[in-house]
């Protein structure tokens, strides 16, 4: 988990070291689109990570 988080980390600090500018409207839209897949799917991972990962209350 913990190299998923690095990652991560390394990916959003190149995405904002990048600019875009050089794309069209059209393809900075599909961009933006795949980057919001890719930040859907890793808050994904992270929560089932974290629901393995913490004690389960029992509720009698």
């Amino acid at each position: 988990m913990e190299a998923l988080t690095t990652t991560k980390h390394e990916l959003i600090s190149l995405l904002q070291d990048t600019q875009f500018d050089h794309l069209s409207h059209k393809e900075q839209i599909r961009l933006r689109e795949y980057l919001a897949q890719i930040v859907s799917t890793l808050q994904d991972v992270s929560e089932r990570h974290r629901m393995q990962h913490t004690p389960q209350v029992s509720r009698h």
